[in-house]
């Protein structure tokens, strides 16, 4: 019955006159999209794209990687689209062009055994000399994968031995272009597969790394009705929504000049990272990253930063990633407490305070990546129980809503605790005590609420991996509780602020504290526009070089770390805030403008620094920092993926 309906539905779109709003069906839950910036063009960009169900949002999986198609560039196949008159040009046999349009995606195949691939999710062909993909247009067999000893009878005189295509056919997918029915003549043998060199052309066919390949056959899950869609920049902008295509943003519509210095941005940050990285030594007993050994006093590992460095390692290199939170996690207290630096000499590690929590953040970034379900398994219950370390220790009045503090009732440790050290926000802040060993801050701080708001989301996603029910639906709760009491109490009716609790007064400083509810997804819209007017112009956020730690217009405005320098995490959050709201070429104008304005970013002498000059783009502070490194790679990524991955 479900052969009978595809070979209806193939039916249909090969005679329907009128336009085929939606050739994406509700079934396909996984997509590869290729985008080119032009039809004659022989090179572009592959995406990857997953979602739970037909009506939910695509999520992208990773970076976008390079790839190569036919030397004449697209032509428009036969597939799940309709083939519209005006449709130019239309693909035939043996015209080097490969299709565009939409496609589902059939058999994968490959040199090695079946046997020891036990662990794929899809259908696979063993490559093999005997196999062979049939060009004949006068063959019964045209356009059809056969092992040449189990047809009755070989009626072609030309094909494809796939055996003998060397590292080619090493591993490839088969695409199901000019099916049901089959037309003469209309383009045979398209398939996903392996190049030589990323610089060659195809007869028709998508190439890219093997590497590259074999990782898009284990992503790919039959029960997801896998698609792949091929489009140029043009007709992708204009089919998207109509097609109800992902959205990729900017992706091919970089010049070439502009394409090179993103290329140098993002190996100077990956040249940064590696130079930090520390291998296990003393009580350090995991890989790492230091902030920066450019300076002797950065020689350890800080929680907030652990987090950062892993959730941008996570596309690049998965595995210190891992390391970097699992070092972290070595030291956790009892309690659940995450120190807020360790180091090779264990008795110099920070326990007045620790840091905000991202970590929850940072550990789903890394799946996102790997879908690595057991370091989910291996980190849960520790996330867990950091999560309820801070209610059980940084709510003072027990209303939910958290403070930072101190273990020693220091008020500077306290201020360490936010990570924004002497931000204008803290002048007034006092300490209080709320049991041994915990004090908190007399104000309720907006980021620090609005990062426990993530957590809960995350630790909710990781439960449902986990087949943990009861738990996702009790932080899913309490992820609701949390969102209308912060949001109630420390949104103004403009923008967000910390609260004191002692004299329920405001915190009136304007800092990057308000847009983190924003990145964590916790704000209504009409909340959202606020907080985005109050971001704007230069007296405010949208300086030289955008998003300074306080509002430039504030009296306490200065070069004095957190009083006013540009914080490359700060920014990205609230890029990133931005974009879950709508603001998609406001945040893409804005970090275009801290790439084209931070001092130094096209040198590749030229070190990354802790923090910059918001009025000037000058570094400040300590260089070749890594946290600046992995957000500068964060935003990268997020506009403009796969750019330097060639």
């Amino acid at each position: 019955m479900k052969t009978f309906l595809f070979v209806l539905m193939a039916l249909v779109l090969a005679t329907c006159t009128s336009p085929i709003q939606k050739p994406v069906p509700d079934s396909a839950n996984q997509m590869i999209l290729v985008l080119t910036d032009s039809m004659a063009a022989s090179s572009g960009r592959l995406y990857r794209f997953q979602r739970s169900s037909g009506d939910q949002e695509w999520q992208r999986m990773d970076i976008a990687i390079p790839i190569v198609l036919g030397r004449n560039g697209l032509a428009w196949g036969r597939g799940l689209h309709e083939l519209d008159p005006d449709m130019a040009p239309v693909k035939v046999e043996g015209d080097g062009c490969s299709p565009a349009g939409v496609f589902r995606l059939e058999e994968a195949f490959g040199y090695t055994h079946p046997d020891s691939l036990t662990y794929l999710q899809y259908p696979y062909l063993h490559n093999t000399e005997l196999l062979e993909c049939v060009d004949d247009i006068e063959s019964y067999h045209y356009n059809k994968l056969v092992y040449r000893d189990r047809v009755d009878l070989v009626d072609w005189n030309s094909s494809e031995r796939m055996g003998h295509y060397g590292r080619w056919y090493e591993w490839g997918i088969v695409v199901g272009h000019n099916r049901d029915p089959i037309i003469k003549g209309s383009g045979s043998c398209i398939f996903l597969h392996c190049w030589f060199e990323p610089d060659e052309t195809t007869s028709g066919c998508t190439e890219m790394a093997p590497q590259n390949m074999f990782e898009l056959i284990k992503w790919l899950d039959a029960d997801m009705d896998p698609i792949i869609v091929q489009l140029p920049q043009e007709e992708y902008l204009q089919s998207s929504v109509s097609w109800e295509l992902p959205e990729v943003t900017d992706t091919i519509a970089l010049g070439r000049e502009e394409a090179e210095k993103l290329s140098l941005l993002r190996n100077k940050c990956l040249k940064t990272l590696a130079m930090n990285t520390q291998d296990p030594t003393g009580a350090l007993y995991h890989r790492g990253i230091f902030p920066s050994k450019s300076v002797s006093y950065f020689n350890g590992f800080w929680a907030w930063d652990s987090w950062k460095h892993a959730a941008a390692l996570a596309a690049y290199q998965p595995e210190l990633a891992k390391d970097q939170i699992k070092a972290m996690f070595d030291w956790q207290a009892s309690n659940g407490m995450i120190p807020d630096v360790i180091y090779a000499d264990s008795s110099e590690n920070n326990w007045r305070n620790t840091k905000p929590p991202l970590a929850a953040w940072a550990v789903w970034e890394i799946y996102d990546k790997t879908a690595d379900v057991s370091f989910i398994k291996e980190m849960y219950p520790r996330l867990k129980l950091y999560h309820a370390w801070w209610y059980s220790d940084r709510d003072h009045d027990r209303n939910g809503i958290c403070e930072y503090g101190s273990t020693d009732g220091s008020l500077i440790a306290a201020k360490w605790e936010s990570g924004m050290d002497n931000a204008v926000r803290f002048d007034s802040s006092q300490v209080v005590n709320n049991k041994e060993k915990a004090w908190s801050l007399t104000q309720e701080s907006v980021d620090l609420n609005a990062y426990l708001y993530a957590e809960k989301i995350y630790l909710a996603k990781m439960a449902t991996l986990l087949g943990l029910d009861e738990e996702k639906q009790r932080f899913i709760k309490t992820a609701g509780v949390l969102k209308k009491a912060a949001t109630d109490r420390l949104f103004n009716g403009s923008y967000f602020h910390d609260r004191r609790f002692d004299n329920d007064g405001w915190v009136t400083a304007r800092g990057p504290e308000g847009w983190i509810p924003l990145w964590a997804g916790m704000v209504t819209q009409e909340q959202a526009e606020l907080v985005w007017q109050n971001m704007q112009g230069e007296g405010r956020f949208d300086t030289f070089l955008p998003f300074p730690t306080v509002e430039r217009m504030n009296p306490e405005f200065s070069l004095n770390y957190w009083r006013g320098p540009v914080w490359l995490d700060q920014a990205y959050f609230a890029v990133t805030g931005l974009l879950k709201y709508g603001y998609k070429n406001e945040a893409r104008q804005l970090t275009r403008k801290l790439i084209r304005n931070l001092e130094g970013a096209e040198d590749p002498e030229y070190p990354l620094y802790e923090n910059y000059n918001p009025l000037t783009g000058e570094g400040l502070n300590a260089p070749d920092f890594s946290w600046t490194a992995a957000h500068l790679l964060l935003l990268i990524d997020t506009f403009w993926p796969g750019h330097s991955q060639v």
